[in-house]
């Protein structure tokens, strides 16, 4: 979410009171140019963009002309790179037409409860769009033999009028709470496990095949028949996954959350997404964890990145950190019996690989809160002789639950 540490100015271009300060919140219903100074004909510096929502310290005021931005932070590219732009010299302010904003009630963007009008105009500028699924065509299904077709169709009708009726509910939802519920999802609680396992059994010998394919190449072979069932089943959110040797489909939640759109689109949700979708679906399976202990330090980092994006005490900060702490946990503190940190079969010592996976991390990523708890951790761990006394979890568990810091 792009933030402005703002105060605004009345009509006669007086400053309010600092004495009245409390918080107080702008949307940018439109982009809207940042200019030198409050006239229309100052200099241009750069464009406030649609959705963005910005924050003063100062009481409302509904005479405002013109928005006077302190601090500015910008998204300057992919990733979760940020920087400060301060124009002219430090702490010299840019402004914004109060035209083109609409108070809300917090960072999140969501509309004034107390104030009919503006939250009227939040609801038109903050709208969700919804595509649903559509309705299986006959003739998409052809496959030769490939799987039961008209069993198929029965199957896929249920399954895309369960899903649309998850999809549906949010077209006339509110956009912030839009994103707690997308953001939540999961593949087992979200959406009716008995409308996928009816697709799942209409193409369960497919999905032997696609096991053999991928696992044991020199096996078997996907005909283009059964890989056009395989991308149909793709296009309606629903994707094969192996688990305990047995394969089976799971809901696509990257496909399926691509169909709930927040207009405009909100920074903090985009990028929550935008990351969450980047990482795999599943992370454990078969009492262990399915990916390099280097990959889940590298996610670990990257979700404390994101959450020094956004307000501590937003939703976003919340469910984000609930997944950093995943990543982070594991890769320190792995208790999962097939892949633990202090395996028993190692006398409870920390094997090497694992240890120099996690000082990889530590090289890629310097400079983060991350990667100097694993530093600390790594040097306890070596000085245990690959164990790590019980006393040292404790004290780093809890330097691990207060991060990352705020900035």
């Amino acid at each position: 979410m792009k933030k402005f540490w703002i105060v605004p100015y009345c009509a006669l271009g007086l400053a309010l009171s600092t004495d009245m300060a409390h918080a107080a919140f702008w949307q940018v219903v439109r982009d809207t140019p940042v200019r030198e100074s409050p006239a229309a004909d100052a200099r241009m510096l750069d464009t406030a963009r649609k959705g963005w929502v910005v924050n003063n310290m100062t009481q409302g005021d509904s005479g405002l002309q013109w928005i006077k931005v302190v601090e500015l932070q910008k998204h300057i590219g992919d990733g979760m790179a940020y920087a400060h732009l301060t124009y002219n010299t430090p702490g010299e302010p840019v402004y914004i037409s109060a035209a083109d904003v609409v108070q809300v009630a917090d960072l999140n963007g969501t509309p004034l409860k107390d104030e009919a009008d503006s939250a009227a105009t939040a609801v038109t500028a903050r709208g969700v769009h919804v595509e649903l699924l559509p309705t299986p065509q006959t003739a998409e299904l052809s496959s030769n033999g490939a799987v039961d077709e008209a069993a198929l169709k029965t199957a896929l009708n249920t399954w895309v009028q369960n899903c649309n009726a998850v999809l549906g509910k949010y077209k006339d939802m509110d956009s912030n709470r839009t994103a707690k519920e997308v953001i939540a999802w999961s593949d087992h609680d979200t959406f009716i496990r008995s409308g996928i396992d009816a697709v799942e059994n209409c193409v369960s010998p497919l999905l032997e095949r696609w096991m053999k394919n991928r696992y044991l190449k020199s096996h078997a072979t996907l005909s283009a028949d059964d890989q056009k069932i395989l991308d149909i089943l793709a296009n309606y959110g629903l994707i094969p996954e192996i688990a305990e040797g047995s394969p089976f489909l799971t809901a696509d939640l990257i496909t399926l959350r691509k169909r709930v759109i927040l207009d405009p689109s909100v920074a903090a949700y985009t990028s929550y997404v935008a990351l969450l979708d980047s990482q795999p679906q599943i992370l454990f399976s078969d009492g262990g964890c399915r990916h390099s202990v280097k990959k889940m330090g590298t996610w670990a980092v990257q979700w404390e990145q994101y959450l020094k994006t956004v307000p501590v005490d937003s939703f976003y900060f919340t469910e984000g950190k609930k997944r950093y702490l995943e990543f982070a946990t594991y890769i320190l503190f792995s208790d999962l019996p097939n892949t633990p940190a202090f395996p028993k079969y190692n006398n409870g010592k920390m094997e090497d690989y694992w240890m120099e996976e996690l000082k990889i991390v530590t090289s890629e990523n310097p400079g983060t809160e991350t990667v100097a708890l694993i530093t600390e951790f790594l040097v306890k761990v070596k000085a245990g002789g690959n164990k790590l006394a019980p006393s040292a979890k404790k004290a780093l568990l809890t330097k691990l639950n207060a991060l990352p810091t705020a900035n």
